[in-house]
């Protein structure tokens, strides 16, 4: 009777660690929590925001796209979002109005990404 006994009794463990794992796989996985989101798109800036100075080649409104060259005569294009501010002589202006300050001194915040710079703020200088 002991063998009988110690054979079910195995069997029953063996089976116990074979349904477990089987169970857990077959769970749908755990919608991520609103933090694990936060730091997973903080990682994604590679690098650190800067500001850059220069001048205003081209305005593309159609496309959110600002080209500034830099005192160094490297050309940047920085992408316009919504929540990017622009501001001339402390008034707020809409990226189709920044066309007529071509060729004039501007300082910008941008945000490098994987899919280009992304402008935080852009100020028109004098």
């Amino acid at each position: 009777m002991k063998n009988l006994t110690t054979s079910f009794l195995s069997c029953v463990v063996c089976g116990l660690l074979l349904a477990i794992p089987a169970a857990a796989a077959g769970k749908a996985p755990a919608a991520p929590s609103k933090a694990s989101v936060a730091a997973s798109s903080a990682r994604r800036t590679i690098w650190p925001p800067e500001n850059l100075s220069g001048k205003i080649l081209a305005v593309n409104p159609d496309h959110n796209l600002v080209i500034v060259k830099d005192a160094e005569g490297t050309n940047f294009d920085v992408v316009v979002t919504s929540k990017t501010r622009i501001r001339s002589g402390g008034r707020a202006i809409a990226l189709k109005d920044l066309a007529q300050f071509q060729n004039k001194e501007v300082t910008l915040r941008l945000i490098p990404e994987r899919r280009g710079d992304i402008a935080e703020w852009i100020r028109i200088e004098g």
